[in-house]
């Protein structure tokens, strides 16, 4: 994994700021930073500017493993296409199926956790997450989340910070989703920017798509090609794209 704005990349990033090309960005922690309290993980003002001038001359998505409607509030730009739910709510979404499973985990999961303080688990329709960043003790609970979520039928679980995401294991993934958003535009390549293991995903394609993945924040074990040092560089890079 190389630093983006080394030597060895700066050429390549440069060849990816073609108007053809497609932008995507996870939101938490790459687009705003990571909060306490998800429902106020606003960008900052710079990033919006910059995002939205980003949108009018590259096709642009965001694709979060929040619901798709609360990504489109926090993002606020129309021009950007948001893709939720780890990647498998669209616009056009119209399968009750996943939200009649995902509700009857909620209820099983809701029952094993009853009196555990600091679990909170998020319904976002496609998908649940179990979050216990305020538990006492995280990583006795997430152990316990664990055990709990990988007993229910069918299911993909999905680690991250301190938050277990729990999905069909048939549900589309952000890379497929990338992928999706590529063929439906005819874009000939991508630059992905995520910062956790639900984006690796997204950056396993780059094996079978032109791919340039960018991870915020180095980390030895990831996909990604190459890094931004922190979620504040994002800015910086928006800023590279816009040049």
């Amino acid at each position: 994994m190389k630093a983006l704005f080394s030597n060895e990349y700066l050429p390549i990033l440069r060849a990816y700021c073609a108007p053809d090309t497609l932008m995507a960005f996870d939101y938490d922690g790459t687009l705003a930073a990571i909060t306490a309290d998800p429902a106020r993980a606003f960008m900052r003002d710079t990033t919006r500017e910059l995002l939205c001038a980003v949108a009018q001359r590259y096709p642009t998505l965001v694709l979060s493993g929040r619901r798709r409607d609360d990504v489109q509030r926090l993002v606020g730009i129309s021009t950007v296409t948001v893709v939720g739910n780890h990647g498998s709510e669209t616009a056009d979404d119209n399968d009750p199926s996943i939200r009649t499973v995902v509700a009857q985990w909620r209820t099983q999961l809701q029952t094993d956790f009853d009196g555990l303080e600091g679990v909170f688990i998020e319904d976002k329709g496609h998908s649940l997450s179990v979050h216990y960043r305020h538990a006492q003790d995280p990583v006795a609970i997430e152990t316990m989340v664990q055990q709990s979520a990988s007993r229910l039928d069918a299911v993909r679980l999905i680690g991250g910070k301190c938050v277990l995401n729990v999905l069909p294991m048939d549900a589309p993934g952000k890379g497929t989703a990338l992928a999706r958003e590529m063929k439906r535009i005819g874009a000939p390549r991508a630059l992905f920017v995520g910062d956790d293991t639900t984006d690796e995903d997204a950056f396993a394609i780059r094996d079978r798509h032109e791919l340039l993945s960018i991870r915020v924040g180095y980390d030895t074990s990831s996909l990604a090609a190459c890094y931004l040092v922190g979620q504040q560089d994002v800015d910086v890079l928006l800023q590279f794209l816009l040049q």
